[in-house]
């Protein structure tokens, strides 16, 4: 998830909507939705406006970061 994804939430039925274009299988069935409480947007709010602006040391503009401030990595075992 993006910042700007996150800043562009969307609030549908007392939910807050994140649209996130970038997952593995976009290709078939787009954007995946994401939907949060009220409460969990204000955490999530709260942790965006402390936390990451803190942290962040690189502009990838990705909401969660590993403990150094990286962009975090989609890893598949197998």
């Amino acid at each position: 998830m993006t910042v700007a994804e996150y800043t562009g939430a969307r609030i549908v039925s007392n939910q807050h909507v994140v649209s996130v274009v970038q997952h593995k299988t976009v290709h078939c069935y787009g954007s995946v939705k994401i939907c949060v409480s009220g409460m969990q947007f204000a955490w999530l709010k709260c942790y965006v406006s402390v936390f990451h602006t803190v942290v962040s040391h690189e502009n990838s503009g990705k909401v969660f970061l590993t403990w150094n401030g990286e962009s975090m990595s989609s890893v598949t075992c197998g």
